[in-house]
């Protein structure tokens, strides 16, 4: 796979990154306690929320293009034979 191209940081990036730092701990947090209560549906929809937001975290702090964490890591498909839609 090869790897996308670094994209700077733009202008206002630390709010973004805040945004997403706060969603990803936030969420986490929902993921401890759904657990604790047997709630293991909503765990993991908050697990898969709280990823998302780390994933993209870290794709800012790295300068990568958003979706590359998520695209090495396998969690997400490119291109339009990702949707489910696309299988008829």
């Amino acid at each position: 796979m090869q790897r996308p191209a670094v994209v700077l940081p733009s202008k206002g990036s630390s709010a973004t990154a805040a945004r997403l730092r706060k969603e990803a701990v936030g969420s986490a947090l929902k993921v401890e306690k759904a657990f604790a209560r047997f709630d293991f549906v909503n765990a993991t929809f908050a697990a898969q929320k709280a990823w998302r937001a780390a994933a993209a975290y870290r794709d800012l702090a790295l300068g990568l293009a958003p979706g590359t964490s998520e695209l090495e890591k396998g969690t997400r498909q490119e291109g339009a034979s990702a949707s489910p839609s696309a299988i008829c």
